[in-house]
Parts: C-alpha cells; structure tokens; sequence
C-alpha cells in the first residue's frame, strides 16, 4: 500500500474520528426508547415486552459479532473506505426503514440486518492503523475510541428528550440524516492510498490458519475476550447492587449517574492513555491496564456503599480506557496491514461474543447466593478471573511475526 504523508493521514484521522462519533451518535439515539417503540408497535403485554425488547437491542449485537470478520476480510481484499462507506449507507437505509416499521418483526429483522451490515469500528481501525506513523498507533486508535465513547454517551441522553418532543419515528430518521453527514466526511476527506498490486495483496493478504498460527494474535483476542467477559459478568448486577445501599427509591438514576460519570472519565483519558503508550511500550501499557482492572473489580467485593461503588467505577472506567488502544496497537505490530481488517473483525468479534455471554453468567452467579452475597461473589469471581489476562499477556505475548519494512507505515513527518 501506498504511503501518505503528513498532513493527508493527520486529515484522514480527524475525519474519521469525526465521522465515529457523529456514527455512534446517530446510531445510540434510539436505545432509550427501543421499548417503547417496541410497545407502540403491538406488544402490550408486560412479559412479552421484555422478550421482544431484550431480542431487538441483542439482535443487532449478535449479528456484528457474525458478519465482523466477514467486511473485515472484504475490507482487506478490495477497500477499507469502500466498506466503510458501504456500511453507512446500510445504515442510512435501514434506520429510514425502521421509522416505517408497522410490526415488532419488522423492527426485529431490521435491527438484525442492521448489525449484520455494520463493522465501520473494526474497518475505520484496519483503515488508521495502516496509513498512521507505527509510533502514533495507540494515539490515533485512542483517539477513535474516545470519539466513539463521545457518541454512545451523547446519543442516548439526547435520544429520550429527541422522541418526547418528536416522536418515536422522526427520530430513527434524524439518525439516518445525522449518518449521511458521516458518510460526507468520510467520502471527501479520508484518504486511503493505493493498494500495491502483489498476488499477496490481491488475495487479501494472510489467511486465518496463517494468522491463527501467530502466538502473540491468539493471546491478545483471548484477552480481549476474556476482558469483555469478565467486564460484563457485573454489568446487569451493579443496578442491584446500588439498590442493596441506597433502597430502591431513585436506584435508577444513581445508577445512570454512576455510569455515566464513569464513561466520561474513560473518554477523557483514553487519547492521553494512548499517547502514554506508544511512548511506554503496548505490552507494558496492557499488562498495567489489565492489572488494575482485575484489582479494582476485586474491590467491588467488599464495597461498603454507594461512594465506593462511584470511585471504584471512575477507577475501573479509566483503567480499562488504557486497554483498547494498546492491544489495537499490539494487532498492527504483529498483523501486516494487509490483513488488519480481518484481524480488528475477528477482534470486535470476540469482544461482542464476550459482552453477550458475560451478563448471563454474572446472573448465574449472583442466583447462587442470597441477597448482596451473590453480586459480591459475582464481583469476586470476575476478578480472579480477570488477573488471568495480565498473567497470559506477560507470559505468552510476543511479537513472534515480524512485519516486513515495506508494509510499515511512514514514520512521522514524512
């Protein structure tokens, strides 16, 4: 692949970033409401509405976890900017349509098909990490992840207020309107140069047995994994477990400030966290970031009340920001770029398989013991569990494929 020099990849970066956040911003408007629309569409009942909404929020989840190594492989193949363009208008389309929906089944299949045409995070990722500097790849990853953060914190938050004044439908199609102006940025300032006409490049690069027998790739997705796994378990407890101090009046809206207040600190410190490690070293920065994790989580165990569980989870959220970036970072160093869309794919995917089965078995958990005894078990368990992650890092991580010179981005500068 061809080299860009310093001012196009800094323009692409700031566009793409741009670009996720308006995307996420767009695409998070409509969770608030998801019920509620679900409601309006026919499902009355009290029992068949928590089936029918829990299926349409999952749905699009469980399809980008299948379909993620699918454009990420094509990304690779043909054109990362192809694809990502490709996704929006998916998106564009299918958001327009949900606004139309006159059935739960309607929605349900549109919610589907919508995550199985997503993947831009995974995408833009291949994308940066193969026209950045490599001493700039945590950095510039970081900064896409906070942009992305940004987005999922402002949309929901302004999604409620948006359907209370306009309607549930408008607001599905303000998402869509809102993608188009993504699709702009990307179409007339991302830049991705052109591809180098080898017999590899025109295969897609490695093949998933070549990148399946590089060591240091199986460890980090089993990380990641692991993390998101682990980080899930607690997530439908931590409402409990805030109601178990405070009682249940207002448990709901503590909890919402709680997360919230998390999520902010994470976005704040993800780009410094970034920077910090390509100065520091990935797999340093990863083994400091999992680490903390796994203690802080620990200490959820034996929270005393409601201030804990708010310092513990700004702690937690501003540990785990140190994660994305550095193990992004790590995948570029021991994939060619010319294989990277298929190695972020499969990456996201692990992540939502992680994040899918964690909060079943956090319940599983929790339902063996009685009353705060079970959510504190719960924390207990995740957090043994998540001291594996350092551990497996330290031990096994080890850039065992070297990238060739001539498919390493420039250096900065040039």
């Amino acid at each position: 692949m061809g080299t860009l020099d310093n001012h196009t990849w800094k323009r692409t970066l700031y566009a793409s970033a741009a670009a996720q956040f308006i995307g996420m911003f767009a695409g998070s408007l409509v969770f608030p409401f998801l019920p509620f629309y679900v409601e309006k569409l026919g499902i009355t009942d009290p029992d068949d509405l928590k089936v029918w909404s829990g299926l349409v929020v999952s749905a699009s989840s469980l399809m980008m976890a299948l379909s993620a190594p699918i454009w990420g492989h094509l990304s690779d193949r043909f054109s990362r900017k192809l694809m990502i363009l490709r996704s929006m208008l998916g998106m564009i389309l299918l958001m327009t349509l949900m606004g139309f929906a006159r059935s739960p089944e309607e929605l349900l299949i549109l919610r589907a098909l919508q995550g199985a045409l997503a993947g831009t995070a995974a995408v833009n990722m291949a994308l940066l990490a193969s026209i950045v500097p490599v001493e700039r790849t945590a950095s510039a990853l970081g900064l896409l992840q906070a942009t992305s953060f940004s987005g999922s914190i402002l949309g929901p938050a302004i999604g409620g207020i948006m359907a209370e004044r306009m309607g549930y439908r408008p607001a599905f199609w303000l998402g869509a309107g809102l993608i188009c102006v993504s699709f702009a940025l990307v179409l007339f300032l991302v830049h991705e140069p052109p591809r180098e006409k080898s017999a590899k490049e025109a295969k897609g690069g490695m093949s998933y047995g070549a990148m399946f027998a590089v060591t240091a790739f199986v460890v980090l997705l089993l990380a990641r994994f692991h993390i998101n796994f682990s980080g899930a378990i607690g997530l439908p407890l931590f409402p409990l477990f805030i109601r178990s101090f405070s009682g249940p009046e207002g448990a709901a809206a503590l909890t919402g400030y709680i997360v919230a207040s998390g999520t902010v600190a994470m976005v704040i410190v993800t780009p410094f966290l970034g920077v910090i490690s390509d100065r520091w070293g990935h797999k340093p920065m990863l083994i400091i970031s999992t680490l903390c994790s796994s203690v802080i989580v620990l200490l959820f165990a034996v929270a005393r009340g409601v201030g804990d569980l708010w310092v513990l989870r700004c702690m937690l959220s501003v540990s785990l920001a140190g994660i994305g970036p550095s193990a992004n970072a790590l995948l570029r160093r021991i994939i060619s770029h010319q294989s990277l869309g298929k190695a972020y794919g499969l990456s996201q995917s692990v992540q939502s398989l992680g994040s899918a089965i964690g909060p079943a078995a956090g319940g599983l958990i929790a339902a063996q013991f009685a009353g705060q005894r079970g959510i504190r078990a719960a924390f207990l368990i995740t957090g043994v569990l998540m001291l594996l992650v350092p551990v497996l890092v330290a031990r096994y991580l080890k850039a065992d494929h070297a990238i060739p010179e001539s498919e390493t981005p420039p250096k900065e500068g040039v």
